[in-house]
């Protein structure tokens, strides 16, 4: 998504405009800076390879706990129990990660006032730890109770690591840093299934999670010699922040905060409940699906009042409304909700097919999922290199990019049911993970550009360079936040309505209390006689299609929004 090139409104504030042709190219992108850096300004060297590693490090090695338990949940929950709340042990993780609390943007607001450095290594330590708790669980409840705070430092790790670029380098740079934390990103994604069903097949399942302690290790030490206390560029450097930071911390958006719990957990915790078969009737849920749409309009309602109204507001805004209300931003902050959604429901579901539908073991299960997540990476990082160099505006791409998402999700969503794996499945794989990696790179790419070109465009509105970057760091946790917001409540939606209709369809050949085992171990299905087995694999497989029947509509609905 681009501006079009007779938008007038921009126009009539005598605006240059970033046209989308231009995006990614290093002579526009210095057009948009506040002004010509001196070459001292940029860390270089040896602590700029320290710096890049690290993040790396840090940002794939939390990536990667979003999806690395999904071929070893059947394993984890044969050992503890509680195959039908499994959907927790990733959504407790995405809610603090992503949803929750707007932890990815209210993180970034903190570090604009403390140092990025100080909230980036705390937030690493936090999730190392908690890393080190959850391979410690001994039920599942435990796993999910760590499992969210492991997110909350996991929120602090990826909102600061991906946002860390855009001050540590020139504007000409972004293309290639973001190229390399997409990369790392995507690899993790792609190794972390083969890593954890590795694990899982010589019974070390608890590794997929004690494995961070010396992995975060690593990366802790190396940002902490590389990075500097300050960078010249980022908000805490400047000298009233310096000196009244406390002063600060007064005016984080805690009210905001407050609303997006509420629209965010209360959903999810409907969806939840209906997805471990409570009625959607039943009062425990009603309540929450009416609460949950208020939240999220106090929060809009919050957002404006805050922005429109700074005297009267006791707090800065999560959000500026000029962001949400900004046309461009507005359709890049939805595109990353559904590409979240696409992302995080393959990744975690179609190993579990393998699994249980097709009956392989968890490392092949990982193994045969690596045709979406290593197309996904080299799209990443071709679309990085083609974005610098091609005059193709990027609403282009994101249409073509939408249109690879629908027909791959299509496709597998008419697979067969039966034991035998079609070989078409991957190129199902192959369609849909480059549309998702075409996304990836351009939704982070736009989000600076957005915010400069309102620092351009708006004057008066943007005091000086300091609030540009301070809007650039709320942008990118925003869209971090909602691609992660995105795979949460894409999981919980599909989850919720495959399994009811799942156990609508086992009580039909089995007692009350076979579905209730088999939906909490799934390998009692191996004590079934042979014939009874092959119809419950079976009907496994029509709940894993209509999953994918919804993601179609995730899938098709970036495509009207990138027209916005």
């Amino acid at each position: 998504m681009s501006p079009d090139k007779q938008d007038h409104s921009y126009e009539s504030q005598e605006v240059r405009h970033i046209q989308s042709e231009d995006l990614g190219k290093p002579e526009n992108l210095e057009d948009i800076t506040t002004g010509p850096s001196p070459p001292s300004e940029w860390i270089q060297g040896w602590r700029l390879a320290a710096i890049a590693l690290g993040t790396c490090i840090a940002v794939g090695m939390t990536q990667a706990d979003s999806t690395i338990a999904s071929t070893a949940i059947l394993v984890i929950t044969d050992d503890l129990g509680g195959f039908d709340t499994s959907p927790w042990v990733f959504t407790g993780y995405l809610i603090t990660y992503g949803g929750m609390g707007s932890f990815p943007i209210i993180l970034a607001r903190v570090s604009d006032i403390v140092g990025r450095k100080a909230v980036f290594l705390t937030c690493l330590l936090m999730f190392t730890i908690f890393s080190g708790a959850c391979g410690a669980s001994q039920t599942l409840l435990e796993m999910i109770m760590f499992r969210w705070v492991q997110g909350l430092g996991a929120s602090g790790v990826l909102s600061i690591g991906t946002l860390y670029g855009f001050e540590l380098r020139p504007p000409g740079k972004w293309p290639a840093y973001s190229a390399l934390i997409s990369l790392a990103v995507s690899i993790s994604l792609s190794i972390a299934l083969v890593i954890g069903a590795a694990l899982t097949q010589i019974g070390q399942w608890r590794w997929i999670f004690l494995i961070n302690a010396p992995i975060g290790a690593t990366g802790f030490l190396l940002l902490m010699l590389g990075m500097p206390s300050k960078l010249p560029r980022e908000p805490a450097s400047h000298a009233a922040n310096v000196k009244r930071w406390y002063h600060n911390l007064q005016k984080l958006d805690f009210p905001g905060v407050f609303a997006l719990v509420g629209a965010s957990v209360l959903l999810t915790a409907a969806l939840e409940q209906a997805a471990a078969g409570r009625s959607f009737a039943a009062h425990t849920i009603i309540p929450l699906l009416v609460l949950a749409p208020i939240f999220l309009l106090v929060f809009l309602f919050w957002q404006w009042f805050s922005t429109t109204r700074p005297g009267q507001s006791i707090a800065d805004p999560i959000l500026s409304w000029n962001l949400l209300s900004d046309r461009v931003f507005l359709g890049v902050l939805i595109n990353a909700f559904f590409s979240g959604a696409i992302i995080t429901v393959s990744i975690v579901q179609i190993p579990q097919r393998f699994i249980i539908v097709n009956g392989l073991s968890p490392i092949d299960a990982g193994v045969r999922l690596i045709p979406f997540t290593a197309v996904m990476a080299f799209t990443a990082v071709i679309m990085s290199i083609v974005l610098s160099k091609s005059n193709i505006p990027v609403l282009y791409w994101l249409l073509f990019g939408g249109l690879l998402q629908v027909a791959g999700i299509a496709g597998f969503s008419q697979l067969s049911v039966n034991h035998d794996i079609e070989p078409s499945q991957y190129g199902f794989q192959i369609l849909a993970g480059a549309g998702v990696g075409m996304f990836n790179v351009v939704l982070l790419l736009l989000t600076p550009y957005v915010v400069e070109n309102q620092h351009l465009g708006m004057k008066g509105t943007f005091n000086d360079a300091t609030e540009a970057d301070r809007r650039i760091a709320v942008a990118n946790g925003a869209i971090n936040q909602f691609r992660l917001l995105g795979g949460s409540f894409g999981l919980s939606i599909v989850v919720c309505a495959s399994n009811s209709s799942l156990r609508h369809h086992l009580l039909s050949i089995l007692e009350p209390s076979q579905v209730s085992v088999l939906l909490s171990r799934t390998e009692t299905i191996l004590a079934l006689p042979d014939a009874t087995q092959i119809i419950v694999r079976k009907m496994f497989g029509q709940s894993y299609n209509l999953q994918m029947l919804i993601v179609i509509g995730f899938a098709a609905a970036n495509i009207p929004v990138s027209l916005m």
